[in-house]
């Protein structure tokens, strides 16, 4: 689990150096050693979002929301990347 850590922590300084590709390779790694890892699965959608990849990035935080409804910023992701997508739903977590 270490690990998965070590590759999320990368990922963010890449992040912030506008790596954006190589930060999405890292979070699959980290996610692929420790799925459960809610803070490499939130900026992995966050990333992906900045990518225009909205689809992909709403499919991650409708996980997130499941995995921990009570946790905020899955929801306010959601909320960010449906605007542009015109995904307006009167149910969006159904």
């Amino acid at each position: 689990m270490e690990k998965a850590q070590e590759l999320y922590s990368q990922a963010l300084d890449l992040f912030g150096q506008n790596k954006l590709e190589d930060a999405v390779q890292l979070l699959r790694k980290a996610l692929e050693i420790n799925p459960d890892h809610l803070d490499a699965m939130e900026a992995f959608g966050v990333i992906l979002g900045k990518m225009e990849r909205l689809d992909e990035a709403i499919e991650i935080m409708k996980q997130l929301t499941g995995n921990a409804p009570d946790w905020i910023m899955p929801h306010t992701n959601l909320s960010i990347f449906y605007f542009p997508s015109h995904l307006f739903c009167t149910n969006c977590y159904g």
